[in-house]
């Protein structure tokens, strides 16, 4: 939350590499 950019983007790509 601190970071200007939310974390989501980079959990949604982890999230979607994973399922790849």
């Amino acid at each position: 939350m601190s970071n200007s950019r939310p974390n989501m983007s980079i959990i949604s790509i982890k999230i979607f590499y994973t399922i790849i």
